[in-house]
């Protein structure tokens, strides 16, 4: 079901499902359309949680100029304050994760446990290059060629050869405010920094990540475990950037971590 929630002035869309005691918050990467188009789907992906977790899946709030990660994971912070979700245990993928650090940083009462999937904690040269590309393809419109740039960077070849002609589908035709928004969030993942007060995050931690990831290096992922003092598991070359949504036992490995006393 999609709602929205309110925090001051903030307003932002969200999916809730499921009707367990804990609370799961899914914080999702950037995306040229909103997530919650998707929110069947997700819902389904996310199945197993259903019994013993409420989900949360959060949008980004509508912005009218720009904004830093800071900005989205304060936003954010402040709607899962509004709602009451309190020792909650959060995941963020790709830039949802760099937003996850900063809330895990600066509301530890929010976060009882914490998984950073397909993300990093200081922007390495790669990353930011290939998010610059997508900003100027989206400055120019090029819609064709940023959903071809998208696809390629986030899925395998495996998930490209079966689907890939239906995923560059989903992401044609966006309208005027998704480009600016989809801008906006790419300037935001552009830079970001929390690499040295990674030791500060109380709750454990746990990095998932892809050995074929083109978009984050797992030298990255593996200094991102490292700082946190938390667990790494990187999956094979086969998978992508998106193992989160290609790799069929993913959801059970967050589950079995979660689940852990």
């Amino acid at each position: 079901m999609i709602k929205t929630a309110a925090a001051g002035d903030i307003r932002m869309d969200y999916a809730v499902f499921g009707n367990g005691e804990k609370i799961l918050v899914i914080i999702p990467g950037l995306s040229l359309k909103s997530v919650l188009q998707n929110e069947k789907a997700i819902e389904e992906a996310y199945a197993c949680f259903k019994e013993s977790y409420t989900v949360y899946l959060f949008d980004r709030r509508v912005h009218d100029s720009s904004c830093t990660i800071d900005d989205l994971a304060e936003e954010t912070a402040l709607v899962m304050k509004a709602l009451g979700l309190r020792d909650a245990f959060l995941f963020g993928a790709s830039q949802g994760g760099m937003m996850a650090q900063v809330i895990a940083l600066k509301y530890p009462e929010l976060v009882k446990k914490l998984v950073l999937g397909s993300t990093l904690s200081r922007t390495v040269e790669e990353q930011s290059r290939k998010i610059k590309e997508w900003i100027r393809l989206a400055e120019r419109k090029a819609v064709k060629e940023l959903a071809e740039s998208s696809a390629r960077l986030l899925y395998s070849e495996n998930t490209l050869e079966l689907f890939g002609e239906a995923i560059q589908a989903s992401l044609q035709d966006p309208s005027e405010e998704e480009l600016l928004q989809f801008r906006m969030m790419a300037e935001a993942a552009a830079s970001f920094d929390v690499l040295d007060r990674l030791q500060e995050i109380a709750c454990p931690v746990l990095v998932i990540g892809s050995l074929g990831d083109k978009l984050i290096p797992p030298e990255a992922q593996l200094l991102t475990a490292k700082q946190a003092h938390g667990e790494l598991f990187l999956y094979d070359a086969s998978y992508g950037h998106a193992v989160y949504d290609e790799a069929p036992d993913y959801k059970a490995r967050l589950m079995e971590f979660f689940e852990r006393p």
